[in-house]
């Protein structure tokens, strides 16, 4: 490898690195989902972070949710992590079917969203 190949690799690397999941996290409220908001909390921010490991072909992604300084896991890949909070504590039951929860997989989805492997749409459609 060329001087200047090992340059350029050594200066945008560490750039590279924090490109896609886990660079950074979207501010995410009730305001935006309405009804359909499944939290009992009234705003965080929802973050997707690359764990590093894959399993076949598919990267494992932590999907998660900061609300008053508590992180919880959202999706199978963050509730298995023992560092994040069990989502059930501001989980929001749902009034039309009693001793069910409202419906969280539209924000699993724009947490993937994040990492651009999936197109989500906003919380409202």
């Amino acid at each position: 490898m060329n001087t200047t190949r090992r340059f350029i690799m050594a200066a945008f690397l560490p750039i590279l690195m924090l490109v896609g999941c886990g660079s950074n996290g979207i501010k995410t409220t009730r305001s935006e989902y309405g009804d359909k908001w499944p939290f009992t909390v009234e705003e965080g921010v929802l973050s997707c972070t690359d764990t590093g490991r894959t399993v076949g072909t598919t990267r494992m992604l932590e999907v998660t949710f900061t609300a008053n300084g508590v992180t919880y896991g959202l999706n199978g890949t963050a509730k298995q992590n023992s560092r994040y909070s069990n989502v059930e504590a501001i989980w929001a039951n749902d009034p039309s079917l009693p001793g069910t929860r409202k419906n969280i997989t539209p924000i699993i989805d724009r947490g993937l969203a994040l990492d651009g492997g999936i197109r989500a749409t906003g919380g409202s459609s």
